[in-house]
């Protein structure tokens, strides 16, 4: 997933939610699963997705050329 996100040159922030209770906290009240990676995108949340979704969506949303 950080590969595709670096790629696409836009920014983004990493969390590390196995390390940070906040987070994963967060991510488990956003998406009501444990499972990661999540992506949110503009309020949109991807939940236990992959690269190729993320970028269907984004594509889809006119986010990517």
């Amino acid at each position: 997933m950080k590969k595709f996100l670096d790629g696409t040159g836009l920014e983004y922030e990493e969390r590390e939610v196995i390390k940070h209770k906040k987070w994963f906290d967060e991510m488990l009240e956003k998406t009501g699963q444990e499972c990661a990676p999540c992506v949110e995108i503009g309020g949109h949340m991807l939940a236990d997705t992959d690269a190729a979704a993320v970028e269907k969506y984004m594509r889809g949303k006119g986010l990517l050329k």
